[in-house]
């Protein structure tokens, strides 16, 4: 395989980056992920190398097909004020109280906008921080006496200083406001793990649901694939599917899909997220953007049915120049 330097062919602009570095497709990717590095690169320039970098082909910005392709016009191109609120941990929680009523939301136990200001003594023995303007900051404080808390305020700030729009340029977390906030550590009463729920809505509607078990982030993590009349789908995005019945449709499905609209109505695409715990549904996120816009589908021909579906809006065209 060529290097991702050779497959994005001549443009001059690659010449920012050094030779041995567009060579080696280790280094290259490390300098794509080195956020230090990758801030002075051009949004649609980045995102083309790290796609071709991904999947050794070219990114078609001008006439894109793909789901993929499609994901990474609207980061450059569809840039409305109100995907900023969407990515928002702390600002969402009005627009979801709005829309389908407080009762699913996860209950806020404090937020703060520095990790000195973290008022421990008033949190419960197990919660959660996470920082409102990133993903994978969440840290879990199980009551363990030798909970390392300098690691965790090393973590925590470290999260606080970072941009997570430059990571592959998701551009509604630009000008997101760093925050910590904190929630209960959520479970089921019989303790078995709870399920997620992940609506994949264009146009407003669910037209494909993902069922995941397994901890986020861990090799047990598991994805099974449904349309919106729960037929499971033998495919696969970015992790396995489960083992097992896929056969048995969930009490809340309808209410999955009739929350899941109300929160995407008006929104060209986007991935609403929920928690099942012992029936009650939770809200989780809206991702503009699931895995970044570099989802793996097996077999490849999904990522251009996914991309049927996303009908791209006309563009709208950032006003804001840095966060605040």
């Amino acid at each position: 395989m060529g290097s991702c330097g050779r497959t994005m062919g001549g443009d001059h602009r690659e010449m920012m980056i050094p030779e041995k570095v567009r060579k080696n497709n280790i280094l290259f990717g490390c300098y794509l992920l080195s956020e230090k590095v990758s801030g002075i690169i051009p949004d649609e320039l980045f995102l083309k190398l790290k796609y071709a970098w991904v999947f050794r082909r070219r990114l078609d910005t001008q006439a894109p097909l793909t789901y993929n392709e499609k994901i990474q016009w609207i980061k450059l191109n569809y840039r409305p004020p109100l995907l900023t609120k969407l990515s928002d941990k702390l600002g969402v929680r009005s627009y979801v109280s709005d829309r389908i009523g407080a009762e699913h939301l996860v209950p806020l136990l404090g937020a703060w906008d520095s990790f000195d200001k973290i008022a421990f003594e008033d949190l419960p023995e197990k919660f959660i921080l996470k920082c409102t303007h990133d993903s994978g900051s969440a840290t879990a404080f199980t009551g363990d006496p030798d909970t390392d808390i300098k690691k965790i305020r090393k973590h925590i700030n470290m999260r606080m200083r970072r941009n997570y729009y430059l990571h592959s340029r998701q551009w509604s977390y630009k000008h997101v406001r760093p925050m910590i906030i904190a929630e209960p550590v959520l479970s089921c009463a019989d303790g078995r793990p709870f399920v997620e729920y992940k609506a994949f809505c264009f146009g407003g509607r669910a037209e494909w649901i993902a069922v995941c078990k397994g901890k986020a982030g861990t090799k047990e993590r598991t994805n099974d694939i449904y349309n919106r009349g729960h037929g499971f789908i033998d495919m696969r995005m970015s992790r396995p599917n489960s083992e097992g019945d896929h056969d048995q449709r969930p009490e809340c499905w309808d209410s999955v899909i009739e929350l899941s609209e109300k929160l995407s109505e008006g929104i060209p695409h986007a991935r609403v997220d929920f928690y099942d715990i012992d029936g009650r549904l939770y809200f989780s996120e809206i991702t503009l953007y699931p895995d970044g816009g570099f989802v793996r589908f097996d077999p490849p021909e999904w990522d251009r049915i996914f991309g049927e579906k996303l009908i791209l809006p006309e563009p709208a065209v950032e006003k804001r120049t840095e966060r605040k």
